[in-house]
């Protein structure tokens, strides 16, 4: 892979890894973050708007509590208060008019077919029998509600429709004065009922709604026991401005719907006092508070939110947002906990849960116990939720106030938070990524392009002429440009030892020029030597054979001593020539002795040749050794001078064997030379005596006349002298004959230093072809 790619490749390695990991880091860290603030957030959104809802039902219960107190007080209750009871007890004259039984008769028939059934209908496996009810109803009751509500045409929750009926007595005058502004009062205010009961015998003398309890006695009638008595009999026993408060339960006069009773006395013209004012309360309008108008959404619990309210029997005040928004679901989630399929039925038809079953979770029992807070807990629906509760004080009662949404909504916030981060997290890498490829590439090419300038050059080094002047620019001030600086210096110490190889080259060759002129003058010399060795040996021969001659004379001599005068001149003659033969073996020995110092003379000289030979040889060893270790430290580029260095080395190595064999060669013939020339001096001595001999023999055979008697003993002599002569001329026959041996030794070293001179010219030449290729 080359640089270029391996730098985008690591640049975007890295982005990526560092982008993946600052992603997964910041996912893992903003994920649990932005869940703990999600959550904290939701925890004071919850907080937040329960501390709405208690400042709105607190509002709505304050109102209340001031509209019940001021009503009490307000001159047309208190002359409403005084008609209606006046004429509520003068109805009994009309009422004595009429058939009573027929009256009763008529009430229980309306009680057992409708009424029996509209409750049945709303509370599901009831065995209660409204019809029972009559027996206990006081003959104004019976009157009273058999013309208000069995004659009343209109539905049982719409009986405040009539206005009038047709008996115009005074109570009919009274309830058409005053009932239209109860009505609006009781719609403004959206109460169950408006009810005013007279404190004497407890009678219900007015309702708006007239629900079952009209004109009932709640100290004697059928309703005595019920929630309503309970608040009036407190109600009756307060001062002004006092009021009571029963909580909600079913009531059976509403049909079994749950209702709340406020209740406060009033008082007459004497502060006397003369009534009851009371305020039915309905659960839908605390609903209404508390689910927001079914806003819940817009209030910002979601999907599957609800604030509702508790009391301190465990049971709800508000109805469930599931019961409004899916009946049948809350059903069965609610029947899975235990609660009756009656209790259920009844929820849905009258789309209320308030005061028909007990909630008992963590969060209702932390707050009855007075505490406050938010916790993540399990709702009365069985599901996990983060519960914002207080308990808060209604009419002096501790009702608790919770705001709840399931973790499950609470989490896929998270989820689709943690989605939304990853997709950014996703984003953010592929664009590190796109920014590393982009910086990755121009990082490269900021790396690679000053690279490929210097591997240009190297190569133009290495491919072209090797050119060793050239240089790579060292002016950077990077990791390159200190790249270029030592190699310049490297180059630089190559192109000094190149030049000094070429000088050694050149050197070297000039040497071997003279070595191997010195060759063919040695070659020359030694064969005009081993010519001049054959002619003594010639001449030695035939001094020998002279001698032999001259042995034979002798001793024919002293045979013929006696002839001696006789052949006296022809000995003469021949002692003549004899000495004429010695004096020229002399000269020629002499000759042959010259030429031999002169060939030692000449083998000197190679030797000192040689010597110049070895020290270039060793020279060039050094030198191969040199650049072999430069080369090493060169490494990949120096590689080629190293193969040069070893071949010069080797070269040199073979140079200073040949001159080692050369020198033994010489030494050996410096010897056999000088052993020829102490041969040639004996036997000049030899010769020199055998001339003295020679002429003694002549000067004796002057006086043979004189000294015959002699002749035998000096024949005698000259035959040994002649075997002596005869021994030396065989001693000097072999030396010349080793002088022959060693010219040609001689003669096989010369031939060996010229071929080693060309062995030399050869390696100079190929050093030179090396050395040729850099320029320097």
């Amino acid at each position: 892979m080359k640089i270029a790619s391996k730098v985008i490749t690591s640049v975007v390695t890295v982005a990526t890894l560092a982008a993946f990991s600052t992603a997964i880091i910041l996912n893992m860290y903003a994920s649990k973050a932005m869940e703990d603030s999600l959550l904290t957030a939701r925890s004071d959104q919850m907080v937040s708007l329960r501390n709405v809802t208690k400042q709105s039902l607190n509002q709505y219960f304050s109102s209340l509590e001031n509209q019940i107190i001021n009503m009490a007080q307000a001159k047309i209750l208190t002359d409403a208060t005084q008609l209606f009871s006046s004429s509520f007890k003068a109805y009994s004259f009309f009422v004595g008019r009429k058939d009573r039984d027929s009256q009763i008769e008529g009430l229980k028939k309306y009680y057992r077919d409708q009424v029996s059934t509209e409750y049945r209908n709303l509370n599901p496996g009831s065995t209660f029998s409204p019809e029972r009810l009559v027996d206990g109803m006081t003959e104004f009751a019976v009157a009273l509600q058999s013309e208000y509500i069995a004659a009343n045409p209109n539905k049982s929750s719409q009986k405040d429709e009539l206005l009038e009926t047709p008996d115009k007595t005074s109570y009919t005058r009274t309830h058409k004065k005053f009932h239209p502004y109860f009505k609006e009062f009781l719609d403004r205010f959206e109460l169950k009922d408006f009810i005013i009961v007279e404190t004497g015998e407890g009678h219900v003398v007015y309702s708006t709604k007239k629900y079952l309890d009209f004109a009932t006695s709640l100290k004697t009638g059928p309703y005595a026991n019920s929630p309503l008595a309970s608040a009036f009999t407190q109600a009756a026993e307060l001062a002004a401005g006092e009021f009571a408060f029963v909580d909600f339960q079913t009531y059976p006069a509403t049909y079994g719907a749950p209702v709340a009773f406020l209740a406060t006395p009033v008082f007459n013209e004497s502060n006397e006092r003369s009534a009851v004012l009371i305020f039915e309360l309905s659960s839908q309008k605390i609903t209404s508070l508390v689910t927001y108008g079914s806003g819940w959404q817009k209030s910002g619990l979601g999907a599957t939110g609800e604030t509702y309210l508790v009391g301190e029997d465990y049971k709800p005040r508000s109805a469930s947002r599931l019961l409004l928004e899916d009946p049948e679901k809350f059903s069965a989630t609610l029947a899975d906990q235990g609660v009756d399929e009656n209790t259920l039925k009844k929820m849905q038809t009258l789309k209320t849960n308030a005061a028909m079953h007990q909630i008992k979770t963590n969060p209702v029992t932390e707050a009855l116990e007075g505490q406050s807070g938010t916790t993540v807990a399990e709702n009365y629906l069985g599901q996990l939720v983060l519960s914002a509760f207080e308990p808060i004080e209604v009419f002096g009662k501790r009702w608790l106030l919770l705001n709840e949404i399931t973790m499950e909504e609470t989490v896929a916030e998270i989820t689709t938070l943690k989605q939304n981060i990853l997709i950014y997290s996703v984003l953010t890498v592929a664009i590190v990524i796109l920014i590393g490829c982009v910086v990755g590439y121009f990082l490269s090419r900021s790396i690679v392009r000053p690279i490929r300038e210097t591997s240009r050059s190297l190569k133009e080094i290495a491919m072209g002429d090797g050119d060793l002047t050239k240089r790579l620019d060292a002016d950077r001030k990077d990791e390159l440009g200190e790249l270029g600086t030592e190699f310049n210096s490297f180059v630089g110490r190559i192109h000094g030892l190149v030049s000094d190889i070429t000088k050694s080259a050149e050197s070297l060759a000039t040497s071997v020029a003279s070595m191997a002129k010195i060759s063919e003058d040695g070659s020359a010399a030694v064969t005009t030597q081993q010519h001049e060795t054959e002619m003594v040996a010639t001449a030695i021969n035939e001094m020998s054979a002279a001698a032999q001659e001259i042995a034979g004379n002798a001793l024919q001599a002293a045979e013929a001593a006696q002839r001696a005068d006789e052949s006296g001149v022809k000995v003469q003659e021949t002692v003549k020539d004899a000495l004429d033969s010695i004096e020229g073996l002399s000269r020629e020995i002499d000759e042959a002795a010259e030429v031999i110092t002169e060939l030692e003379g000449h083998v000197v000289d190679i030797v000192s040749i040689l010597d110049v030979i070895r020290g270039i040889a060793e020279q060039t060893n050094l030198l191969a050794l040199n650049a072999a270790i430069e080369a090493a430290r060169a490494g990949e580029a120096g590689r080629g001078f190293a193969v040069v260095a070893d071949e010069v080395r080797a070269l040199a190595g073979k140079t200073q064997d040949s001159t080692h064999e050369i020198q033994d060669m010489i030494e050996r013939l410096q010897s056999g030379s000088t052993k020829a020339v102490e041969v040639m001096q004996a036997s000049k001595q030899s010769g020199t005596k055998s001339a003295d001999s020679a002429r003694l023999a002549g000067e004796s055979i002057l006086s043979v006349a004189e000294a015959v008697s002699v002749i035998s003993n000096m024949n005698t002599q000259i035959a040994s002298a002649s075997e002596e002569q005869t021994a030396v001329t065989e001693s000097i026959n072999k030396s010349v004959v080793s002088i022959s041996e060693s010219g040609e030794l001689t003669m096989n070293g010369v031939n060996n230093i010229a071929s080693t001179s060309s062995d030399l010219n050869e390696l100079s030449t190929t050093l030179r072809g090396l050395v040729s290729q850099f320029q320097v």
